[in-house]
């Protein structure tokens, strides 16, 4: 897979380390309890250094859920590029979405608690998400009813719907991971998930 998991590698060293320290901060604390010099100050770099990069604490938080929804498409896509049937594809698109949560845990807890708390300003990757990240699972279910491998069911609404499932078990996950094992997870969604569109 040429996707890496890692998300901000691909950045300028003092910014990538201000996006780090502020991903470990809001996991923990949120981000409205947190100041723009606590992210400096894990960063190790001075208050001034950051607005040299973010214009705010609100500009930084669009930037770290944007470079996550990107690198979470291209991760996906990836993954499912070798793939022949629409139900490997899906099974692999499943299996990568929860794959690249559990590689970046600190972040994911930080993601979609954002994502799902309603925020100003948070359109385009509510947007993004839509438009881009489920068409993928709206492709892969249309191809598998085009073949008849799945039921006749209303795509936009159950590629949503499966995006959900994911999410809010991912969100269970990361916050209670001693009690939901990854593994466990995957294996129940797409029991839940198949028995109910797989036709035969």
């Amino acid at each position: 897979m040429s996707i890496k998991y890692e998300l901000f590698d691909d950045l300028e060293n003092k910014k990538a380390r201000l996006c780090k320290a502020a991903v470990s901060i809001f996991s923990d604390k949120s981000f409205n309890r947190t100041t723009v010099q606590e992210i400096a100050q894990k960063a190790g770099v001075g208050k001034g250094t950051f607005y040299n990069y973010f214009a705010s604490k609100e500009s930084l938080l669009s930037f770290l859920l944007d470079c996550g929804t990107v690198k979470l498409i291209d991760y996906v896509r990836d993954s499912i590029k070798e793939e022949i049937e629409p139900r490997d594809k899906l099974e692999k698109a499943i299996d990568s979405q929860l794959e690249y949560f559990n590689k970046n845990h600190d972040y994911f807890v930080f993601y979609l608690r954002e994502m799902w708390s309603y925020r100003q300003g948070l359109e385009d990757q509510i947007f993004k998400l839509k438009e881009e990240y489920i068409t993928i699972f709206e492709n892969i279910i249309k191809e598998g009813k085009d073949s008849e491998a799945f039921k006749d069911v209303d795509i936009e609404t159950i590629s949503s719907g499966l995006f959900g499932m994911l999410s809010v078990a991912s969100s269970h996950w990361a916050l209670f991971s001693s009690e939901f094992p990854l593994e466990n997870i995957n294996k129940s969604v797409k029991e839940v998930f198949f028995n109910g569109i797989l036709s035969g």
